[in-house]
């Protein structure tokens, strides 16, 4: 038999510890050290899973090393996003860390071409900085809006999490200006949501219609997560406008999201009234295939409609 090789060794070493968590603390610090950055992730991970905050301080002494050498010890920059994720989990003032992070660049070889693997560290490093509540936390995120995109989504994040009232500005002028991926603009819209909710609504209820397929979706789904009450009849006045189906469908799912017993009678309506809609409610609602209350509400009305088709696609989504 093949004996395990020295990384799976240090990895099985690693994994005894959660079943001794007492000792967290005296030996974690030795796998936040190895010299496998695939250990030193995992073991960062399990400092968040462990609820670990005393070691917030070993974390950062770990970071400031590695970051010198990680084009060669750190591929991918895993330990190195590892490690900043564990430190904005347990709210450390880290100050250093986030700040050596901001600008980190690291290209490796691709197919053909270098590819920069350091955007998502960038972008939580952001996050850092803004939930340390810096004086100068906007001004020094700012610059990533023009990077790349886990940047990008990142710097959204760490705006709204400034909490200050120029960060919804800043994510209006971004929504505005557009953004080559839509992914972002519904991060801006997610964060414009949480941060000013009632005067946000309409503002995301716009790109509804924008001309923008993927915006729109974004938009729609955005306004789904906030449950809000005002966000109903915003998103079934919106099905009464022409638009494609990948617009329709993400429509449907967001009233779905909103959890509101209006929302779901509407959405009931549409299948016992057999509208074109009906198989794409039924998609929609399976997001709540766990509720049996819900689920004998949608089977009784398929029993009325006796379509085969609508019956094996329920049988389908809502298989356990």
């Amino acid at each position: 038999m093949a004996k395990p090789n020295p990384l799976d060794r240090r990895l099985a070493a690693l994994y005894c510890l959660e079943d001794d968590p007492g000792s967290i603390a005296e030996k974690l610090p030795a796998f936040l050290r190895d010299k496998s950055n695939i250990v030193v992730a995992k073991a960062a991970n399990m400092a968040v899973r462990l609820e670990a905050s005393g070691l917030a301080a070993e974390l950062a002494q770990v970071f400031l090393p590695m970051l010198k050498r990680a084009a060669e010890s750190d591929p991918g920059c895993v330990a190195l996003t590892a490690i900043v994720k564990a430190l904005i989990s347990f709210d450390a003032p880290a100050a250093e860390v986030y700040f050596a992070g901001l600008r980190y660049v690291q290209r490796e070889p691709g197919f053909g071409t270098s590819v920069e693997v350091a955007g998502e560290l960038r972008g939580l490093c952001a996050r850092g900085i803004a939930r340390m509540g810096h004086s100068q936390a906007l001004l020094e995120i700012l610059p990533l809006l023009a990077d790349s995109l886990a940047a990008r989504i990142g710097a959204v994040k760490a705006i709204a999490e400034t909490g200050k009232p120029e960060a919804e500005l800043l994510l209006r002028l971004h929504v505005i200006h557009g953004d080559r991926d839509a992914e972002v603009v519904g991060e801006c819209f997610t964060a414009l949501l949480g941060l000013t909710p009632q005067r946000s609504l309409a503002f995301v209820a716009e790109y509804l219609s924008s001309g923008n397929d993927e915006v729109a979706e974004m938009a729609a789904l955005a306004l789904g997560e906030t449950r809000m009450t005002a966000a109903f009849p915003v998103l079934r006045d919106a099905l009464l406008v022409k638009m494609s189906g990948s617009v329709r469908r993400a429509v449907l799912l967001a009233l779905a999201m909103l959890r509101r017993d209006e929302a779901f009678d509407y959405l009931l309506a549409v299948i016992e009234r057999q509208e074109p809609d009906a198989a794409s409610v039924i998609s929609a609602l399976a997001i709540h295939k766990g509720d049996p209350a819900l689920r004998e509400r949608v089977a009784e009305k398929l029993r009325r409609r006796e379509s085969t088709r609508l019956n094996e696609l329920f049988e389908r989504e809502w298989r356990a």
